[in-house]
């Protein structure tokens, strides 16, 4: 069964401040700078307040090692970062392809790049 088309609205840089200003009130702060220039921090934590304010998700329960799967990993302290970086992507995934976004990668959160979060 293939899943229904999205037309989302293209947003300039200004309606989309304004969106995020909105959406995360005084909590978060923002700039054209960071849409421009977008750093890997900066975006998850975008994309951790988008996932808040739309599945009640907390960042702090994304964070939360997971440790039923550090636990079948040799030398788990290594993975203490790693883990909870791939299970946030996994959320992020599933929560852009419920968005009609299907090609939502680690590297979004991890090296993201104006082209690509022009697009989401």
């Amino acid at each position: 069964m293939s899943q229904p088309a999205y037309n989302f609205p293209s947003l300039t840089s200004d309606d989309l401040l304004i969106f995020l200003q909105d959406l995360f009130q005084e909590e978060f702060v923002t700039s054209e700078n960071d849409l421009k220039n977008p750093q890997p921090m900066h975006v998850q934590a975008i994309y951790s307040h988008l996932l808040e304010a739309s599945l009640n998700i907390t960042p702090g329960q994304l964070k939360q090692p997971q440790l039923e799967a550090t636990n079948f990993l040799s030398y788990n302290e290594l993975h203490e970062d790693s883990v909870p970086l791939i299970m946030y992507t996994l959320v992020m995934q599933r929560f852009m392809t419920s968005c009609g976004v299907n090609d939502f990668k680690l590297k979004d959160l991890t090296g993201p790049s104006m082209y690509t979060h022009s697009v989401y």
